[in-house]
């Protein structure tokens, strides 16, 4: 299994195998994110688009977002989907070894709390996150 990076040019072409892979998680964002968003921002290459591949067949999808504060670069993986978790682990390092490559100390995600705890053993949580509705 290996992850494999779609240009910011290709991205139109390769969102249709990539799209149902990462509805579910996209529909966990309750509006902070739409199939438009995400495809506008991976064309801007605000985002990074990845296919995970196995075989010839994409078995799911990851979508990062590089931080950098100019103290430590970090790759935020903002939304995720594959047939299971393991699928996920499988592509990490490959993921982590391309964000050690353009210089990022870190991996980060933002879950809810029944995600945080699928989460493999080395992810720590790091800080809680809450929300207010104001509107």
């Amino acid at each position: 299994m290996i992850i494999s990076g779609v240009q910011s040019d290709r991205i139109f072409a390769s969102w249709h195998d990539c799209a149902p892979w990462l509805a579910r998680a996209i529909a966990s964002t309750k509006g902070n994110e739409t199939e438009e968003s995400v495809v506008a921002a991976c064309k801007r290459t605000d985002y990074q688009l990845w296919r995970i591949m196995d075989g010839g067949e994409v078995a799911g999808a990851v979508v990062t977002k590089v931080r950098d504060n100019g103290i430590q670069k970090t790759v935020d993986v903002v939304l995720a989907g594959a047939r299971s978790m393991r699928d996920f682990r499988a592509v990490e390092s490959q993921l982590a070894a391309w964000a050690k490559h353009i210089g990022a100390t870190k991996l980060a995600c933002e879950a809810s709390l029944g995600m945080a705890k699928l989460l493999p053993g080395d992810w720590k949580l790091a800080a809680v996150f809450a929300e207010k509705d104001i509107g």
